[in-house]
């Protein structure tokens, strides 16, 4: 008797087990928070900020026909002011931090499901680095949602986050996101974090203890300190990574402009403030000739593309004021703006022409940055408050 009870336990076990997994599938389809399945039932529309998970249901169920596709450098742009200066039906799709092969896994994505009529793309400078998998989002964790095989998609719903707010049907934004447009979904201006950081040097060591400012401090103290100390490029090292660069450029930007002759490109160099190049032409000249050697290749190869443009701002004087960046690397919104109109006009447009200039101009503006004074500066107040703090 007791060896029956034990086997019909078993069968017991295994039969709601088999009931609960083939019930599952449909349940997450039915609640599918990302809209990997189908547009948002019952609910408003509500977005991830994990755009590398959220692009997928973004394709599948909006209606569009030209995109945004950078970092944060351009998560601060309007699809609607793009579509209202350039044309078209815009949407805001850049991804965080994200890597240049990360983003044309989504972009051949995109391509293959929508006729795009304009890309605007930022090419920033991780283009050195070259990427395949960023260490806070593995690709595992969210390529597979752009091969085509719609089954596999369920996996990003296979964890405790998803399963739990399954459970209680959740409409929670951390569930399924917030409720925004598509304009600039994960814009982040407005934050008072970022916001309160423009202004110049004085917002910066005011808020010497957010995360992006020590870090910034840190790269920018330990770089003053290296300005005149001389260092010796290795031409084979230089020109095996020059080679493995531009491969990496071809393949993963400038591919999907010469495979899609009849949508419109503009990529855009971030214009990072001259402490960033500084940094680089002053203490990294390795770093410095590869940097100007993708400039130079990509708008070598933009020559027999039509449909591409591509902007520099690095000759500019704005990138001199540390008052219109809230760090290194950071713009204020305005330029954001400034690009929208620069692609419709033509105006710091990069070509073979002006190409040299452009370079000559961008290196000796770094160049003459004083670096070392702001490492002083920046190194007088952190030790003045140090002591500050001591004698409290």
């Amino acid at each position: 008797m007791n060896k029956i009870n034990y086997k019909l336990a078993i069968y017991l076990f295994f039969f709601f087990a088999a009931g609960l997994f083939s019930v599952l599938p449909v349940a997450l389809y039915f609640y599918d928070p990302l809209q990997l399945f189908h547009a948002a039932w019952g609910r408003s529309p509500t977005f991830d900020k994990d755009m590398r998970q959220q692009v997928a249901g973004i394709v599948r169920n909006y209606d569009f026909d030209s995109i945004i596709l950078g970092t944060s450098m351009l998560e601060n742009s309007s699809a609607a002011e793009a579509g209202r200066v350039l044309g078209g039906e815009f949407v805001n799709i850049s991804m965080s931090s994200s890597l240049h092969y990360e983003r044309s896994l989504v972009l051949s994505y995109v391509l293959g499901k929508k006729s795009l009529r304009n890309v605007v793309y930022s090419l920033d400078y991780t283009y050195l680095s070259p990427g395949y998998d960023h260490p806070n989002y593995p690709k595992e964790t969210w390529s597979y949602l752009y091969d085509n095989n719609r089954l596999n998609d369920f996996k990003a719903y296979y964890n405790d986050k998803y399963f739990l707010c399954l459970l209680r049907w959740s409409v929670d934004p951390r569930c399924v996101g917030k409720a925004k447009s598509l304009d600039r979904p994960n814009a982040w201006f407005m934050h008072p974090d970022h916001a309160s950081r423009f202004g110049g040097l004085d917002k910066w060591l005011s808020a010497v203890n957010n995360g992006q400012i020590k870090s910034a401090f840190k790269t920018i103290a330990d770089s003053a300190k290296r300005v005149g100390v001389p260092v010796l490029v290795d031409e084979s090292r230089y020109l095996s990574r020059k080679s493995e660069i531009l491969a990496y450029v071809d393949d993963h930007v400038l591919a999907h402009a010469r495979g899609n002759p009849k949508t419109n490109f503009y990529y855009v160099f971030p214009p990072y403030s001259r402490i960033h190049f500084s940094i680089l032409y002053q203490t990294q000249p390795e770093r410095a000739r590869l940097h100007e050697d993708v400039v130079q290749y990509i708008v070598s190869q933009s020559k027999n593309m039509h449909n591409v443009r591509v902007l520099g701002y690095e000759d500019q004087d704005f990138l001199d004021d540390i008052s219109n960046y809230k760090d290194p690397r950071h713009y204020h919104e305005k330029f954001n703006r400034m690009f929208l109109e620069d692609m419709r006009v033509g105006r710091h447009v990069l070509n073979q022409e002006n190409i040299a200039g452009y370079l000559s101009v961008a290196k000796g503006k770094a160049l003459a940055f004083d670096l070392s004074g702001l490492g002083a500066k920046i190194e007088a107040y952190l030790k003045s408050s140090t002591e500050k703090g001591a004698g409290r």
